[in-house]
């Protein structure tokens, strides 16, 4: 009886790691994308470690404009000398219910 029920804690839990590795975020889509960009580009490391750095800003700073509380990166800020003006998003109650 508790060789059944190991068996099926793992078949459960080998199956729910399973379907939630299929589940994929916007975010996870773009790398995927930018990823394969990189691989049919010449190599090319400096201007696509750069790349990927001000992809990940822009991805940290997308969120955190929409997440109260959380500072933001590059969003008004001065950054090696250039300032990126930023009043904030204006929401609206359907978004406050989801935050």
């Amino acid at each position: 009886m508790r060789l059944k029920r190991t068996l099926g804690l793992i078949i459960l839990l080998i199956s729910h790691s399973f379907l939630n590795a299929q589940i994929s975020s916007i975010v996870r889509d773009w790398n995927n994308i930018l990823l394969e960009a990189i691989r049919n580009d010449f190599a090319r490391p400096p201007v696509h470690a750069r790349n990927l750095f001000h992809h990940s800003i822009l991805m940290y700073d997308s969120w955190a404009a929409f997440s109260p509380g959380h500072e933001t990166y590059f969003l008004n800020k001065t950054t090696n000398g250039y300032f990126c003006p930023f009043d904030g998003v204006a929401q609206s109650q359907e978004n406050q219910k989801n935050i």
